[in-house]
């Protein structure tokens, strides 16, 4: 009697145990979660300010992860640029959406990413003079005092700003201040002029201490871009990770076209006032215009240049082999079907 008990419980637990087996996660029974850690801008509230942003608040990312048995874990860098450049560097983050200037000298540097889409003249620069100075023309500034960050985006909108106007940055007396230390200066008038961000930009107009010159809004060349990077062998070992981070980026972009004012109500959760989100977006239209290949190509040659020249790199980074268009061209495809 005990026997025949003894069986049927054993009888029981084999099914049961094949049941369980049957079963399985997105991983795999048994294997743990996969990750994929993307770093980003925080604008002041952990909350990303680009595509990246529409794709997490409106799901695409998860979804394209769901499908690929991925998880996110998406990390707030209030150091920016070179805080990220340090964390992909020592492989405590997988991907990164970071401004065009750091991700160019990380890998001039010796980083070894990989590019794989760019979201092309987003970032939006101005040229703002102190509003009683009487300054009405760039060519005005040669030999004055003009601040922004060196080997930041804004250093290079200056650049383009002065070379679309004959100059180039030895007509100038530049002064290296980050972007909220030159709106200060425009204040105090410590300095004749300084190119800003959006946000730094809306805020001395909004206060009616400074006037702008020259923007980026009506020059999109002079825009900066965002560079969507991964480690090269994370993205060699989790193809689909990457390609799906991108498909959700691509159907962010479209998502935003489609519903601009929805978007913009998202991009306040980053901390950006919506005075600088209608510099950013002066019709209300916003265009991410996520890209690769030759479009990013382009944007990224411009930046390499202009690094080079300025003797904030020693190499221009070989851009046939940094930028891979793969993961794109195959999100692309899954999207339209």
């Amino acid at each position: 009697m005990r026997l025949k008990t003894f069986l049927a419980a054993l009888l029981v637990l084999g099914v049961f145990v094949a049941g369980c087996a049957g079963k399985s996660s997105p991983t795999g029974a048994g294997e743990a979660a996969k990750v994929v850690r993307i770093g980003y801008v925080d604008s002041g509230k952990s909350f990303p300010n680009d595509a990246l942003a529409i794709a997490i608040d409106k799901g695409f990312l998860k979804a394209e992860l769901d499908k690929a048995g991925y998880q996110l874990e998406a990390i707030p860098f209030t150091g920016a640029g070179p805080a990220i450049n340090e964390a992909i560097a020592g492989s405590s983050i997988d991907m990164a959406s970071s401004g065009d200037v750091p991700v160019t000298i990380a890998k001039s540097n010796g980083v070894d990413t990989v590019l794989v889409a760019a979201e092309v003249g987003f970032n939006d620069a101005a040229l703002v003079v102190p509003k009683d100075a009487g300054v009405t023309s760039i060519q005005a500034l040669k030999g004055k005092k003009v601040a922004t960050l060196k080997g930041s985006y804004m250093h290079k909108s200056l650049a383009d700003m002065l070379t679309a106007n004959n100059l180039t940055i030895n007509d100038i007396e530049f002064v290296n201040m980050t972007s909220q230390d030159a709106a200060a200066a425009i204040i105090s008038k410590t300095v004749d002029a300084a190119v800003l961000s959006a946000v730094q930009e809306a805020q001395i107009v909004k206060s009616g201490h400074g006037v702008i010159l020259l923007s980026g809004a009506d020059n999109p060349e002079w825009k900066g871009s965002h560079g969507i990077i991964a480690r090269s062998a994370y993205a060699q070992a989790n193809k689909e990770a990457v390609t799906a981070v991108v498909s959700a980026l691509i159907q962010a972009g479209e998502y935003a076209k489609a519903n601009s004012q929805e978007a913009i109500t998202i991009l306040e959760k980053s901390g950006y006032p919506l005075e600088a989100l209608a510099l950013l977006f002066p019709d209300q239209k916003i265009d991410f215009n996520v890209v690769a290949g030759d479009a990013a190509k382009k944007a990224f040659a411009g930046v390499a240049n202009f690094l080079f020249a300025n003797e904030l790199i020693r190499d221009k980074p070989d851009l046939d082999q940094w930028i891979d268009s793969s993961y794109y061209q195959e999100a692309s495809k899954a999207i339209k079907k």
